[in-house]
């Protein structure tokens, strides 16, 4: 449904705000367009706003249309509940509002499934509404409301559903359908559902539908489930890791497992690339196996190496035996660390950058002093001579090539 409305010259928000409470709903349903137009939620998003004029105003418009949104008319309800969605607001209770309103216009439950898209409203929402509004969408006449139905559901409804959706995915020779299934089974991916995805994927001969089936996979509750069989099937643990995996995951998550129980059977981590993206056209796309920069750091000391997790440390050392057994890995991994090898700062040159400090700090001091500065200030601009010396001692950077 397009909003389209007619401005009226000369009318400002009070003239439109008026306007909503004409008999005629035609004029209702403009004001409120209009209105839409003209306001920006910052008025009542922003804490600093409230108190002022604008403030104010926007607040009486706000609660002038907020009970718009269960009016009869459909044209002026999913206006109404299309404004009311442009405020953070009050947000809470109005995504349980609009969850609750279940007017059979398509118009309305269009523009309350768009709303409720608009941001991570998962959170603010009823659970137990969540599970009611999906259910009136299935059981709607209309496909398209039918198919929103599928936006109401997230992880902690999914599991409702469970055996609803795998007789539909039976019954159904709808593809998209089974797309749209497989999918909400993933939210909450249990044994019985794990095992029915298994199942999908090795009878299906849908290559799409096997690759959407492989990626949700790692998401299994049970985490050794998935780990089992991903070890019998290390095609499919590839396909995981060349889909895009970073080396930056939790200790708890799987996909660190996975990179393990691959690297263990043999897996070339070289496969993998990555690239610095420059819109500088003189700057060459350098391409490199992801896993290198990591480990570059991890074997130079590079600050990062005592902050990786137990897995991550595990996946290191098994880079550092796979480089050191496999001479075309190894040939690779010099290559980089040549070229991103980096140097402790000459001797000479921290101790005369020493010097240039202790005269900047003991001027900066006599300034202070001579203002009557509060010493506060020593802490907040002096630099600590000892403690830069040390950092300077331990920084590494990048020679620069002598022309």
């Amino acid at each position: 449904m397009g909003y389209h409305s007619i401005a009226i010259p000369g009318y400002e928000k009070e003239d439109y705000f008026q306007m909503l409470s004409n008999p005629k709903e035609e004029i209702q349903y403009n004001a409120i367009c209009v209105l839409s137009d003209m306001t920006n939620s910052v008025w009542l998003d922003e804490d600093t706003m409230k108190g002022k004029p604008e403030y104010w105003r926007d607040l009486k418009i706000y609660e002038k249309i907020y009970p718009m949104m269960d009016s009869g008319n459909s044209w002026i309800s999913s206006a109404a509940i299309r404004h009311i969605g442009m405020y953070d607001y009050n947000q809470e209770k109005y995504i349980n509002a609009i969850l609750q309103n279940n007017n059979p216009s398509l118009n309305v439950q269009l523009v309350i499934g768009y709303n409720y898209s608009l941001r991570e409203n998962d959170i603010l929402a009823d659970p137990a509404l969540l599970v009611k509004k999906a259910t009136f969408c299935f059981n709607h006449p209309s496909w398209l409301i039918r198919q929103s139905g599928y936006k109401y559901i997230n992880k902690k409804t999914a599991h409702q559903f469970e055996e609803k959706f795998k007789q539909d995915y039976i019954s159904t020779n709808e593809v998209y359908t089974k797309y749209q299934i497989i999918t909400i089974l993933g939210k909450h991916l249990c044994d019985s559902s794990f095992d029915f995805l298994i199942n999908q994927y090795i009878t299906t001969k849908d290559t799409i539908l096997q690759k959407l089936i492989i990626s949700l996979l790692p998401e299994a509750l049970n985490k050794q489930q998935a780990l089992n069989w991903f070890n019998n099937h290390m095609k499919e643990t590839e396909m995981i890791l060349d889909s895009g995996f970073e080396f930056n995951r939790n200790e708890g998550d799987i996909y660190l497992d996975l990179l393990i129980l691959s690297l263990n059977k043999g897996w070339d981590p070289t496969r993998l690339k990555t690239s610095m993206i420059s819109s500088d056209p003189e700057v060459s796309k350098d391409s490199f196996p992801l896993l290198f920069p990591a480990y570059f750091e991890f074997i130079h000391n590079y600050e990062t190496s005592d902050t990786l997790n137990a897995k991550q440390t595990e996946v290191m050392n098994l880079m550092r035996k796979k480089i050191a057994t496999t001479p075309l890995i190894n040939k690779q991994w010099k290559e980089y660390e040549k070229k991103h090898l980096r140097f402790l700062l000459p001797k000479q040159l921290i101790d005369e950058q020493m010097q240039i400090t202790a005269k900047y700090n003991e001027a900066l001091t006599s300034l202070y002093n001579r203002y009557n500065t509060d010493s506060s200030m020593y802490n907040s601009y002096l630099k600590d001579l000892k403690y830069l010396k040390i950092e300077l001692s331990t920084k590494r950077v990048k020679k620069i090539k002598q022309h």
